[in-house]
């Protein structure tokens, strides 16, 4: 059964209890990685 049609039914649970169980079920979310570049601006390290 659809999360959807479980509340329209009337659920009777607390918030907790869906945001922990969608929590579960979610695809985990991926750390970005994005490489960062930079001229050098006409420095020179020493």
């Amino acid at each position: 059964m659809e999360i959807i049609e479980e509340i329209r039914k009337g659920y009777t649970c607390g918030y907790t209890a869906i945001t922990d169980y969608l929590r579960k079920i979610r695809p985990k979310k991926q750390e970005a990685f994005i490489p960062l570049e930079f001229e050098n601006l006409g420095r020179t390290s020493k």
